[in-house]
């Protein structure tokens, strides 16, 4: 169990119109907003097969007190700004693995195509998912102009899902992962008088990370997000209202851990 408090950030708060560049929408902030407090419930079975390998099933909760939500301005055209909302509930299941593929060396299959030199003992996966469900409380102010009187809250998805492939050879100096995360249909826009919410349609991500050891103490990476860069699409009922893709990342950094 565990109470945190969520503060709105900067551009919340300010009322100077920005672009925002995950929605492709003006937002402006709505300096009348309260912070949010949340109640944590987490119950959580662990089973590790090794010191490193593990599986685990999590169920979770969550209570919000004044959740601050992205919500549509009609009368200023295609703009959003935030406000609180009286309250909000959380609850899901999540299960997650992580294990080397060691045990596929000992199957006859991998020899029979030519993989059976790969170093699976090196070779991890790390699976992760996600099962949420969501409900926002209205009081009678939100209720009047709320076009939903039942939704989710806004920014959450019904699932979340992520997979890792990664390898990690014991005293290597090299290291690489490929991970793969996409996340359910979730409101991106609470709809007010009368306008629909504004959903944002499912779009994987595939991202690769690549590290290297050198000279001792220190480590080069290089991460590129996004590589598949697919179309990301917000809609309102059946019809696509924005369209975009938010472009592919490349990272570069040298980092340094002198040993004591």
């Amino acid at each position: 169990y565990a109470e945190t408090v969520s503060r709105p950030d900067f551009r919340e708060l300010s009322t100077s119109p920005f672009t925002d560049p995950t929605i492709d929408t003006i937002s402006i902030g709505n300096p009348d907003l309260v912070p949010a407090s949340i109640k944590n419930y987490d119950l959580r079975w662990e089973y590790y097969f090794s010191p490193t390998e593990t599986a685990s099933i999590a169920l979770f909760g969550k209570e919000f007190i004044n959740p601050i939500e992205r919500v549509q301005s009609p009368a200023t055209g295609d703009v959003v700004t935030y406000f609180n909302v009286p309250e909000a509930t959380l609850y899901g299941i999540e299960f997650d693995v992580y294990k080397s593929l060691d045990f596929v060396a000992g199957w006859h299959w991998p020899g029979r195509v030519g993989l059976d030199r790969l170093p699976w003992q090196d070779i991890y996966v790390g699976a992760n998912y996600a099962k949420i469900e969501s409900e926002v409380t209205l009081d009678d102010e939100t209720r009047g102009i709320a076009t939903s009187l039942v939704r989710p809250l806004q920014g959450q998805s019904p699932y979340v899902a992520n997979l890792q492939i990664g390898w990690y050879p014991e005293g290597g100096d090299d290291e690489l992962s490929l991970l793969y995360n996409v996340s359910g249909r979730r409101i991106s826009e609470v709809g007010a008088n009368q306008v629909p919410d504004v959903y944002e349609e499912p779009a994987g991500q595939l991202d690769l990370v690549w590290a290297r050891k050198f000279a001792d103490d220190w480590k080069f990476k290089l991460r590129l997000r996004n590589l598949l860069d697919p179309r990301v699409q917000f809609t309102v009922g059946d019809e696509i209202r924005r369209e975009l893709t938010r472009g592919r990342e490349a990272t570069l950094s040298i980092e340094w851990s002198p040993r004591d």
